[in-house]
């Protein structure tokens, strides 16, 4: 998979909204943020917002588990497998430049 992409969102910025958006993750890195108006590379994985928000960046610090695992199990199992999980969600936003003023 060259990429991902997530289209037809509402992208949350610090400084704005962006209705319509779309953020493109490459090599564990965001490399643009923009109106959906630019083709999505070819062989890309889209992840379709429905409509909904899309926040690059933004961390949800209030969790009670994923990944098929809950905290409230009390076991070390369980907290493993949601850091691991969340580990692999990190690589897409793990970027110095959010948006790099591509909008």
């Amino acid at each position: 998979m060259s990429a991902t992409v997530f289209i037809s969102g509402t992208v949350v910025l610090p400084e704005r909204l962006v209705p319509d958006g779309m953020v493109v993750c490459s090599k564990g890195r965001i490399t643009a943020v923009e109106k959906a108006r630019r083709r999505v590379p070819e062989g890309a994985e889209i992840v379709d917002a429905k409509g909904g928000y899309i926040s690059p960046r933004f961390v949800d610090i209030h969790v009670h588990g994923g990944a098929g695992a809950d905290f409230m199990e009390g076991t070390t199992d369980a907290v493993r497998k949601v850091w691991l999980r969340s580990r692999q969600a990190w690589h897409y936003l793990d970027s110095s430049n959010h948006h790099n003023g591509l909008l």
